[in-house]
């Protein structure tokens, strides 16, 4: 048997694998915070689209939509967020 694809031992070992599991999604909680910090240092308009776009998964030419404008734009906004982004982490 597995649980997330580790497997699980008979005789104890699912205590251990449980404490370790919850302190992965505390640890990935705890990074989303710090994206979600980092997002909203960036300019407004590059912090919107990126939040639209990953956040609320709406696509590239639905941002446009919304915004009026080329998706070309919101394209190039999101991949100079991103880069700013990359610089935190």
């Amino acid at each position: 048997m597995a649980v997330l694809g580790v497997p699980v031992f008979p005789h104890g070992n699912l205590a251990f694998f449980v404490a370790i599991f919850s302190e992965m999604v505390l640890e990935e909680k705890q990074f989303q915070e710090q994206v979600y910090a980092a997002v909203v240092k960036l300019p407004e308009k590059q912090a919107k689209r990126i939040y639209a776009r990953y956040y609320l998964e709406m696509t590239v030419n639905e941002i446009a939509e919304v915004e009026g404008v080329d998706p070309s734009r919101v394209r190039d906004s999101i991949r100079r967020g991103l880069k700013q982004l990359g610089k935190y982490f």
